[in-house]
């Protein structure tokens, strides 16, 4: 079992497990960083069970986090998934050329 096991409850769990979009953690544990636990998203699950258009995506941040090398600790950042959230689909724009390419506009 990883070290990391007994922090697996947090005050987060509650909003984890209300979301429309729940999310599986996997611990990540490594001795040469600090925090040397971690919890990362590894999936997202939609927890609507009707058609919607809607999808689950994952919200991530950047934190800092100390490094060891050698004898001593760098700085550096590391961007984790943290949660998933319920999007509507992106919405692509087509660009507007000219009235040339829409014929069908033109009168």
């Amino acid at each position: 079992m990883c070290v990391c096991e007994r922090f697996r409850r947090d005050i987060n769990e509650d909003i984890r497990e209300r979301s429309l979009c729940n999310w599986i953690y996997e611990s990540d544990f490594d001795e040469a960083r600090k925090p040397a636990c971690i919890q990362r998203v590894v999936r997202c699950i939609n927890t609507i069970h009707h058609e919607t258009i809607n999808e689950c995506e994952t919200v991530r941040m950047r934190y800092p986090i100390r490094r060891r090398s050698g004898s001593t600790w760098l700085d550096d950042w590391m961007e984790l998934p943290v949660a998933c959230t319920l999007t509507r689909p992106p919405i692509h724009h087509v660009p507007f050329t000219s009235n040339a390419s829409l014929p069908y506009l033109i009168h």
